[in-house]
């Protein structure tokens, strides 16, 4: 889904705490993280390794995007008790130095 299509359900949202966070598909490195509506998926077994990797860019498995957002998000809020929308996240850097591809904010109470 186009991010755009979010903007109007994103008001409907009743809480004046929320924050739309958006990961991208970063190739530089190996493996790279591919940011689409599987990337939360370590197990695609589901699915034959060969449709895996032509419908969901691979063959699920667990990267820095599950690490360093997804779970990392999780934990913060549910055990430590942070508010989601002031989440900030460090993706790390590639093995050659290069910044990863860093999450960022698309829609804002704030």
């Amino acid at each position: 889904m186009p991010k755009a299509q979010w903007d109007t359900p994103f008001g409907y949202i009743a809480t004046k705490h929320k924050r739309m966070f958006l990961s991208y598909t970063d190739t530089h490195g190996c493996p790279g993280h591919f940011a689409n509506h599987e990337q939360a998926t370590d197990d695609t077994s589901f699915f034959p390794p060969l449709l895996a990797q032509l419908m969901l860019d691979g063959v699920g498995t667990e990267d820095d995007l599950d690490w360093r957002y997804l779970w990392s998000a999780l934990d913060r809020v549910i055990r430590d008790g942070e508010r989601a929308d002031q989440l900030s996240f460090d993706l790390g850097v590639w093995s050659d130095g290069r910044p990863v591809r860093p999450v960022s904010v698309y829609l804002s109470s704030n």
